[in-house]
C-alpha cells in the first residue's frame, strides 16, 4: 500500500484527513493530507472552489470546462478525484454538484480555500511538492493534447 492509498478509506474510498502528516509548516495536518490525497493540480483546487462557491448547482462538465476556462481532460480527472474521495456527486445525466459526503470534508475545503486566499504561495508549493505517481507521470508524456 503506497502512501496516497493509506489517504483514502479502504472500504468506502474516501478521504481520512488522520492518515497523512504535513509536511508544510504553514498548512495544518488535516488540511495537508486533504491536499495531498485530494487536489492534484492547482487547476483542480480552483474547480473545488468554484464548485463550493454554488451550492446546489449542478453542472455539466463542459460547463465547468469554459466556466474555468481550463482542458476537457484537466476538469474531468479533478472531478473523478472529487468524486472518489467524496467531495461532488454526479447524477445520471453526468452533471456534478459539490456535495460532501461528510461535514467535515466541507471544513477542510473551507480552511484550503481561506489558506489559498490568505497564503496562496504556500499552498501552491504544498501542491506541486506532492510526490508525483511515476507511471501515470510517464504516461501522461505521451498523451497528446486536443486543445
Amino acid at each position: 500500500m503506497n502512501a496516497d492509498s493509506d489517504l483514502l478509506d479502504p472500504n468506502a474510498q474516501r478521504f481520512h484527513p488522520s492518515r497523512a502528516p504535513s509536511k508544510n509548516p504553514v498548512l495544518d495536518p488535516s488540511v495537508h493530507s486533504f491536499l495531498h490525497g485530494a487536489v492534484r493540480s492547482v487547476s483542480a483546487l480552483e474547480l473545488l472552489i468554484f464548485l463550493r462557491g454554488h451550492p446546489g448547482r449542478t453542472w455539466r462538465a463542459d460547463e465547468l470546462v469554459r466556466e474555468l476556462r481550463s482542458s476537457a481532460t484537466a476538469v474531468g480527472n479533478a472531478l473523478t478525484a472529487f468524486e472518489a474521495a467524496g467531495l461532488v456527486r454526479v447524477d445520471a445525466q453526468e452533471d456534478f454538484a459539490y456535495r460532501p459526503v461528510a461535514p467535515e470534508l466541507d471544513r477542510l475545503v473551507e480552511k484550503l480555500q481561506t489558506l489559498y486566499r490568505e497564503k496562496r504561495i504556500a499552498v501552491i508549493n504544498a501542491i506541486f511538492s506532492q510526490p508525483g505517481d511515476p507511471l501515470r507521470d510517464f504516461a501522461d508524456a505521451f498523451r497528446l493534447k486536443k486543445d
